[in-house]
């Protein structure tokens, strides 16, 4: 009877790991407008469903803050919902709960590492799957310049391919594996078509750190190398506005400097004649945070744009979430993510800074894998304090935990039934 439950125990957990992980793959399938449900969004409930159902329904200690968080917000939605009569604060809130259920699944999952061994392969196979729907010309572009996929947005497409890329990295990580930086190529690739500025910036800086500077880790040497980079990037810049790089009459070089990535780069930078400041305040859509500071304290609610002069959203996570639901909501979201990234591997330290950085210009938090990646950093596996080189085997015990305690129960039985007999 044991043998029968440990099996079906076992049959469950594969099953649910499969459907989480064949959701983030079919996460990039936009089948309905944004702001529906997925196709991918489905699959990812199901691991939920049935957790719930098996009667696992405790929220780990370290996710309370982030349900805390959750709980506030929609309290200060609920009531300007009331206020305005605008159904898009309920929407908004909906979203929010769904992240948190993203957060509290992957906790439960991640318990295996068969999981993470799944979800690392699961995220190269969804770059790779767009990467060939772009390659054999199945996807889709916006206004015949920026390439969409199988998204309704270039900004959609260039963070699941950076999200799915930063997991895979991380998952190995975990693993004690090393990622190569030939599996970064076709997110590399796919970016560069979306001509995304913000997840560009990102995946650079990621990639700078993760696999040009090994010894990047030193504080002193880390920031020299930045400087280095942005020295680079700039020069780049000012030899191609002046003309050297068409003189040099280099191909790769000749086709960037007319992209339409390159271009917008260019337009945002000459346009910022009032100071880069003020350029991506305007740019990102904060000028209402200082016309109306206030709003930072007990927040403005998310939705109602119309009451906005640009009529739009905060396109800025990190900045974003404090003015919708104000300070005392922000510290529990801001206390979540630095409790699960607390104490983390150097390896693993690229990673975030790509993700938070990135995350101060364009809305995340409605994509599960935002969510997912500080979940990941709060595995044990994800810690210092666990050698690079113990990883695998540390996985492989972890993974062989449950033979062991039916191991243990066996052996128990067994000394219990010769100490009868004695008796």
């Amino acid at each position: 009877m044991s043998k029968y439950i440990v099996e079906n125990k076992q049959s469950s957990s594969f099953f649910m790991s499969f459907c989480f992980c064949l959701g983030i793959i079919a996460k990039q399938f936009y089948l309905l407008p944004n702001g529906s449900l997925q196709i991918g969004d489905i699959l990812m409930m199901v691991p939920a469903v049935l957790l719930v159902l098996q009667g696992v329904i405790q929220i780990a200690p370290i996710d309370r803050k982030i349900g805390l968080f959750v709980l506030l917000a929609a309290g200060v939605n609920v009531a300007y919902y009331f206020y305005y009569k605008d159904a898009a604060f309920l929407k908004y809130t909906t979203y929010l709960v769904f992240s948190f259920i993203i957060i509290w699944t992957s906790r439960q999952l991640m318990e295996e590492v068969s999981f993470i061994r799944m979800l690392r392969i699961s995220c190269y196979l969804a770059v790779l799957v767009q990467a060939a729907i772009a390659v054999l010309n199945m996807g889709r572009s916006l206004w015949g310049s920026r390439y969409i996929g199988t998204f309704n947005d270039p900004n959609q497409l260039a963070f699941y391919v950076f999200s799915v890329s930063m997991c895979g990295y991380a998952c190995g990580v975990l693993l004690g594996e090393r990622t190569s930086v030939f599996l970064q190529i076709p997110a590399i690739y796919l970016i560069y078509r979306s001509s995304s500025m913000s997840m560009t910036f990102g995946f650079l800086i990621f990639l700078a750190f993760a696999y040009l500077h090994p010894s990047w880790s030193q504080l002193k040497h880390g920031y020299l190398y930045l400087v280095l980079v942005l020295i680079a990037v700039g020069g780049f810049y000012l030899a191609s506005e002046i003309g050297l790089l068409d003189n040099l009459r280099i191909p790769f070089l000749s086709d960037l400097t007319q992209s339409v990535l390159w271009k917008r780069t260019t337009g945002k930078i000459e346009r910022a004649d009032g100071g880069f400041f003020t350029a991506f305040i305007r740019d990102r859509s904060m000028g209402r945070i200082l016309d109306e500071p206030i709003y930072l304290l007990f927040g403005a609610g998310e939705g109602h744009w119309i009451r906005y002069s640009t009529g739009n959203e905060i396109h800025c996570t990190m900045i974003a979430l404090l003015y919708y639901y104000g300070v005392i909501p922000y510290l529990f979201f801001l206390t979540w993510i630095f409790s699960n990234l607390k104490g983390i591997k150097k390896q693993l330290i690229p990673v975030y800074i790509a993700i938070i950085l990135e995350a101060f210009t364009l809305v995340n938090h409605r994509q599960p894998t935002f969510w997912l990646m500080f979940v990941i950093g709060s595995h044990v596996l994800a810690k210092a304090q666990v050698p690079d080189e113990e990883s695998a085997e540390m996985a492989d015990i972890m993974n062989d935990r449950v033979s062991n305690i039916k191991s243990i129960g066996k052996q128990s039985e067994k000394h219990h039934r010769a100490l009868s007999e004695r008796m």
